[in-house]
């Protein structure tokens, strides 16, 4: 959530530097300056939204989560009564004595 609310943060701040820069070519061209009312209002809406989303953004107390868990198993035969070494199947676990069962 807090890279969502800096990406929109920096994307309010790249549109304010695009509003002043509108806002310049706009007094440059004090003969039309209705030409640059969409770009300006486009700025101006993308500008509410930023602010809208970071609002909801930062306001949020709760988060949905995707979690997967991935279970491995290993199975091995082993002969009774021979030191067997166990390295490759469980971390850990380097040898292993079976007794001889009855």
């Amino acid at each position: 959530m807090h890279v969502k609310v800096e990406t929109r943060r920096q994307k309010l701040e790249a549109l304010a530097a695009d509003m002043e820069e509108a806002e310049r070519k706009c007094q440059l061209q004090s003969d039309d300056p209705d030409s640059y009312v969409v770009d300006i209002s486009r700025i101006f809406v993308a500008k509410v939204n930023h602010k809208k989303r970071i609002a909801e953004l930062t306001a949020m107390r709760e988060a949905d989560v995707t979690v997967t868990t991935v279970e491995h198993s290993k199975s091995v035969r082993l002969p009774v009564g021979v030191l067997v070494d166990l390295s490759c199947v469980a971390a850990g676990v380097s040898m292993f004595w079976s007794n001889q069962s009855r």
